[in-house]
């Protein structure tokens, strides 16, 4: 099984990823995604155009029915939609703690280094947003999460290394929204 793994800044961009690629007919169930932070002005519409109310909780469960909340190791409280939610509580409980998010990742077929920047951007308080790749429409899914502003991972990475950063440590003090 393949995968999309992606970043987006916000978590409004992931929103409107994950909405573009249901109406492209790609399954809930194929979907998963994991932010620390709300940032930016999440949409008060809901898929059907009907206005919502502003209980963030309402407009994330409107966005993916299986959306909950959890504390990760290194992350702390984020919502997490999907199969990656699942991944996540059994990996720590056989793993542990220390290596949960990356080895979640990993099996998402990113490597170690990656995983890790990708753990770390999640801390930071970017929104991750996985999608299995189906044969027949993986070029529909990397068209369409491209039309949203994504993260540049290596920038992001050389960012990190310069403030002396070399892996997601769970340790680490989270920052600010």
């Amino acid at each position: 099984m393949r995968f999309l793994t992606t970043l987006f800044e916000t978590f409004d961009d992931a929103a409107r990823a994950i909405r573009a690629l249901k109406a492209i007919c790609i399954a809930e169930a194929d979907i998963s995604f994991v932010t620390r932070c709300i940032k930016g002005a999440f949409s008060a519409t809901s898929q059907a155009g009907k206005t919502k109310g502003t209980n963030a909780a309402e407009q994330l469960q409107d966005l993916h029915a299986g959306v909950g909340v959890m504390n990760i190791p290194g992350i702390g409280p984020a919502a997490v939609a999907g199969k990656i939610a699942r991944q996540i509580a059994d990996t720590e409980k056989s793993d542990g703690a220390e290596t949960c998010l990356v080895s979640v990742l990993m099996t998402h077929g990113l490597e170690e280094r990656e995983a890790n920047i990708h753990a770390e951007c999640i801390r930071q308080g970017d929104t991750l947003l996985v999608v299995r790749l189906d044969d027949d429409r993986q070029q529909d899914i990397e068209t369409t999460c491209s039309l949203f502003s994504r993260v540049d991972v290596e920038k992001r990475f050389a960012a990190f290394a310069a403030s002396g950063w070399f892996r997601f440590d769970i340790k680490s003090a989270l920052p600010a929204c």
